[in-house]
């Protein structure tokens, strides 16, 4: 009966150890793939978004080796150009319903897909840290190939993780000769530990520090230094338009008033009902008559309204 017992007693150990390893496992291999899929999006697969015909594509290839592919609409002479950056896990086709706005106005249109997203080369992401190297080899191609011609404005409009690479790269892009920024975050660590909490339900903890150190050493990529509201004052006393959607879980109210005491002559667009990223869906025609007039403010020279 002792021998019994203690085999049962054996068996049941193991039983649980095995048990413990196998969830053990599951948590790591969730937290790992959730991880990868932080700094390595996954492509859009949508092929009812398209941008509108008409655009000439190129490509380059940023100082990393990635091949960056662009877009580009050619405007009115004079009247200057519109550049497009797209936010983490997207692509340069989320403009889509935007284009046709712009093309009204007969300005350049200039869009592409940054490292690891859409159809450009990479297999990580810097989450708007580095891509302002991308957008610089977009630009250089661009004037080499007759797109943009010296001297004429440029406004560089970003998405979230777009906007965080025009803050981070605005000191060293001076070619471009205003920004538009929405839903940015202010740091990256921070904007990290609200999505967890909404979307896991974890408390700010070491698992989130953990997070960004494995994407480090697998990347190479400094995650905890992007601080997009350290660098936005390199755009320095170029025209800003900050856009705040009002229901923003990513980029919160806390976020806006940080960029907008550290920039205190921006323009300011909030939309309280629109969500991350929606402010042009969600009020069109406040979006435009402020687009307008940074546009305006920038050197550009959008063409009026048919109906004006």
């Amino acid at each position: 009966m002792q021998i019994g017992s203690k085999l049962k007693a054996f068996f049941t150990l193991k039983r649980l150890s095995v048990w413990f390893f196998a969830v053990i496992s599951f948590f790591i291999i969730c937290f790992l793939g959730g991880t990868f899929l932080i700094i390595s999006p996954p492509k859009w697969k949508d092929p009812a978004l398209k941008i509108p015909d008409g655009a000439e594509a190129f490509s380059t290839v940023n100082p990393n080796g990635h091949k960056i592919p662009a877009w580009f609409y050619k405007g009115e002479d004079k009247r200057g150009t519109i550049i497009l950056c797209h936010g983490h896990g997207a692509e340069s086709r989320e403009f889509a319903p935007l284009i046709p706005v712009l093309l009204k106005m007969k300005i350049g249109i200039l869009l592409c897909d940054f490292r690891a997203h859409g159809k450009a080369g990479g297999w990580f992401t810097p989450i708007g840290k580095y891509e302002w190297i991308d957008l610089k080899s977009v630009i250089d191609k661009a004037v080499q190939n007759g797109f943009l011609k010296t001297g004429e404005p440029i406004v560089a409009y970003g998405r979230s993780m777009g906007a965080a690479l025009l803050a981070n790269g605005s000191s060293k892009l001076p070619e471009i000769n205003g920004f538009i920024l929405e839903s940015c975050f202010a740091e990256l660590r921070i904007a990290a530990t609200r999505d967890a909490k909404r979307l896991f339900n974890l408390s700010d903890s070491f698992i989130i520090d953990l997070v960004f150190i494995i994407s480090q050493l697998v990347t190479g990529y400094e995650y905890y230094s992007n601080k997009p509201i350290e660098s936005v004052v390199g755009i320095a006393s170029r025209p800003l338009l900050l856009i705040h959607d009002g229901k923003d879980p990513r980029a919160t109210d806390q976020d806006f008033e940080r960029f907008r005491k550290k920039m205190p002559a921006a323009e300011i667009l909030i939309v309280p009902e629109a969500n991350h990223v929606q402010s042009f869906s969600v009020a069109p025609l406040e979006f435009e008559a402020k687009l307008r007039g940074i546009l305006s403010m920038s050197g550009l020279n959008p063409a009026k309204p048919q109906s004006l």
